[in-house]
């Protein structure tokens, strides 16, 4: 058989060749200190009870979210964890259907975090919801009132000022979450 040369292309000479049927140089390595430990770990029967274990912890968180919704705020906080371990794709129908069901259904939700959580998770969901949602807690609707008055306040220095425009958007934003 005769030696076949190809131009190098990287080279500044193009009479410069190399023969393709020349053997390349191999490395030696050292053999690795676990040896083949971890190729031959692996089972079908390990494998097959791997398997059947994930599809009972699937079964279970799928019946911990189809229960009745005794608790919105467990709920949720249930929906938030699958999502931050990842294998919420496991449970989107699940979800989807809570979150269409709390979202359709008027709940007073107590505390600023559940709230907070529930219109982050609707929003992540697609869903269209205001940041006041209707179901402002008493408790905030103080602190907004005390907002307002701060607005007020301002509302005198800018009118005296002659800069009255800058904080009628933001007077009529507290306004409209005090309504609420």
């Amino acid at each position: 058989m005769s030696s076949v040369e190809v131009p190098l292309s990287h080279s500044s000479n193009p009479n410069d060749t190399f023969d393709v049927r020349q053997p390349k140089p191999s490395a030696t390595f050292s053999p690795s200190i676990w040896g083949d430990h971890f190729l031959s770990y692996a089972s079908l029967e390990v494998d097959a009870e791997l398997e059947q274990h994930v599809q009972e912890l699937k079964e279970e968180v799928r019946r911990m979210l189809t229960t009745s919704p005794e608790n919105v705020s467990q709920k949720l906080n249930l929906i938030d964890d699958i999502q931050h371990l990842g294998v919420s794709y496991h449970f989107g129908n699940e979800i989807e259907e809570i979150l269409q069901k709390i979202h359709k259904s008027s709940y007073d939700l107590d505390d600023l975090y559940t709230a907070a959580l529930l219109f982050r998770l609707l929003r992540q969901q697609g869903y269209n919801v205001s940041c006041a949602m209707d179901q402002l807690p008493e408790y905030m609707k103080v602190c907004y009132r005390a907002l307002l008055d701060v607005y007020n306040e301002i509302h005198e220095k800018l009118l005296h000022d002659g800069k009255l425009y800058r904080i009628h958007h933001a007077r009529e934003a507290v306004l409209i979450l005090n309504m609420n």
